[in-house]
């Protein structure tokens, strides 16, 4: 597998995801935002990271993933909507076989043709 996942939060049943590069060689952060199996891949205009969290900013919002845990999506110009943070260690059938992400990725396991 290519990608590991990073953070995963909910608002409702709109679930917005980001995940990264498992190799070093390989660059960005996507993020996804969307309903289960249909989520849509947000471009990515700049990434701040520090010790009180990571702020991901897109064209139509920014993801913040605070320090303590926390997890809150701005929709421009909307006020900021604090969503539920899914750990994912506890969802990775979500993850990786539920929200359409992956959707035809192969993972290399015995499973990938059920």
């Amino acid at each position: 597998m290519d990608r590991d996942a990073y953070a995963l939060g909910r608002d409702g049943t709109t679930y917005y995801y980001v995940d990264r590069a498992a190799s070093p060689r390989e660059q960005g952060l996507p993020g996804h935002v969307g309903k289960r199996g249909a989520m849509k891949q947000l471009k990515l205009k700049d990434i701040a990271s520090d010790s009180s969290g990571t702020v991901f900013t897109s064209k139509t919002g920014t993801l913040r993933f605070g320090n303590p845990l926390s997890l809150t999506w701005a929709p421009k110009p909307a006020k900021p909507i604090a969503l539920s943070v899914l750990p994912i260690d506890a969802n990775y059938e979500l993850v990786y076989r539920e929200l359409g992400v992956y959707t035809g990725k192969r993972f290399g396991l015995p499973c990938d043709d059920m």
